[in-house]
């Protein structure tokens, strides 16, 4: 199956930028990477932080619908909040590079107002889980981007640091890491 050129861009970008770093990989480079012309990446992308903005929302996007579909109206509030955050680490672990760019994009300079909030409505479902827990007194009530940092910053940091051969093995912390992140947000009352 031949892979359209669009994604063969969005694919390039994220490999050579997640190995490289943002400022260091050119066009050039993506370019040759994703066997295209220079006319046909211009056509999708006017520039090279139009491009990695839509790399973030296209990954954001996978992510969001990876977790949403975790999500049960009926299940109870632990129920919901384990499937949701175990399937936050297994697309993190299962698409390594997508993960550590759209992390490495998000906490940039670079990112865009527009594309803060096209990745926030692609969380829509998640978001008013946790909105709905804090009402219900699940967790305790906190601003939902301190509450999305506690969540994801541990699965991020592991996943920078078994990138980095700084641990091997990350899936032998999952469960851990998961009761951490889970007992410390109960309500202390």
């Amino acid at each position: 199956m031949k892979i359209k050129k669009r994604d063969a861009i969005i694919n390039a970008t994220v490999n050579l930028m997640s190995t490289q770093g943002f400022h260091v990989t050119s066009m050039a480079q993506i370019i040759k990477e994703a066997s295209v012309g220079a006319g046909t990446l211009y056509h999708y992308f006017d520039s090279k932080e139009s491009l990695m903005n839509q790399c973030v929302v296209e990954i954001k996007k996978e992510l969001a619908i990876a977790v949403s579909a975790k999500y049960d109206a009926e299940a109870s509030y632990e129920t919901n909040f384990r499937t949701m955050w175990h399937a936050i680490w297994e697309h993190t672990f299962t698409n390594q590079k997508r993960a550590y760019f759209g992390e490495m994009f998000i906490r940039s300079p670079l990112i865009t107002q527009e594309t803060y909030e096209e990745i926030y409505k692609d969380f829509a479902t998640p978001l008013a889980f946790l909105q709905e827990s804090m009402d219900n007194g699940n967790i305790d009530e906190t601003g939902l981007s301190v509450l999305e940092s506690f969540i994801f910053g541990p699965i991020y940091h592991l996943l920078k640091l078994s990138l980095s051969r700084q641990v091997e093995a990350p899936e032998l912390y999952r469960e851990k890491m998961y009761l951490m992140c889970f007992n410390s947000m109960k309500l202390t009352k």
